[in-house]
């Protein structure tokens, strides 16, 4: 089977021709063409409050990218900020039971596997891979371009992850943690109180509660979550591992919509995930 690291060559091949340096007329960034919203949540960018890649906002310093011309100019951190990337779609994958339909064909003749699903949710968002696989192949979403998702989770199939499904795969006897059983309520239950206290609506509290889970996945090495706790000032989630904590801030699990990865403004939630090659030769 071919390895984790092929799988990225060929994505980055599709996406760019394999060039670290290359920013498309949309501003999406380098060898993987990430935007944004990925960089944001590989944790190497600040939302800067617009729909747009205009990179106006601040770079965290992570990897030492304190601007767009160093994230263009360091091979290991465009490298780094795909594996992080995909750490984070594999646990939206989860959270929304996509994982599930691993082993299983769609009524398009597709079939589903883990690199495929990472593949069509790095070209249309996790909410385009999600309308295409609970349809069973018949919601085929296409990016700006015209690429159908299905022809991406396709393409990339087959290739070795470091990520395993938590749902049953066809054929299987045994199944692990049902999808359908996400623990959202007992999220809500542990950080709804104090949440609430603090001014927060119910479906703010239902919102946040969802990213953490979305967190929870992605740091799914880290062991079951013990505890979900809001920091004494109020800013911060910590999700208690044993003998570990995942934390994010309380803002930008607000300002991601999880259905998506990315930033929700009213005049977002309802348009396309489009991407632009780079260039004419790209076909994408």
């Amino acid at each position: 089977m071919p390895t984790y690291n092929e799988f990225l060559e060929e994505v980055a091949a599709k996406e760019s021709g394999g060039r670290y340096d290359i920013a498309n007329p949309i501003g999406y960034l380098g060898k993987y063409q990430m935007g944004e919203p990925a960089l944001i949540d590989s944790g190497y960018y600040q939302k800067d409050g617009t729909r747009k890649n205009d990179w106006a906002g601040t770079w965290t310093g992570k990897d030492g990218i304190r601007s767009k011309d160093d994230f263009l100019g360091s091979p290991a951190a465009q490298d780094n900020a795909i594996k992080d990337y995909m750490k984070v779609q594999w646990g939206y994958i989860r959270h929304y039971g996509l994982d599930k339909y691993v082993g299983q064909t769609m009524s398009d003749g597709v079939k589903i596997t883990e690199s495929g699903l990472l593949a069509g949710a790095h070209l249309l968002g996790i909410s385009g891979l999600k309308d295409y696989v609970t349809s069973n192949g018949k919601t085929d979403g296409k990016d700006g371009n015209g690429t159908p998702i299905s022809s991406y989770v396709k393409k990339f199939g087959g290739y070795e992850t470091p990520f395993e499904p938590r749902a049953e795969k066809a054929g299987d006897a045994k199944s692990t943690t049902s999808p359908s059983k996400a623990p959202l309520d007992k999220v809500s239950a542990q950080l709804g109180p104090d949440l609430q206290a603090r001014g927060y609506t119910e479906e703010q509290i239902r919102t946040i509660s969802a990213s953490a889970l979305g967190l929870e996945a992605a740091n799914v090495q880290r062991g079951p979550v013990q505890r979900y706790l809001l920091s004494k000032n109020g800013e911060t989630i910590a999700l208690k591992h044993e003998g570990a904590i995942s934390e994010m801030k309380v803002s930008d699990a607000l300002a991601h919509d999880v259905t998506s990865g990315r930033p929700t403004a009213p005049s977002l939630q309802a348009a396309p995930a489009e991407r632009t090659p780079e260039t004419p030769a790209m076909t994408r």
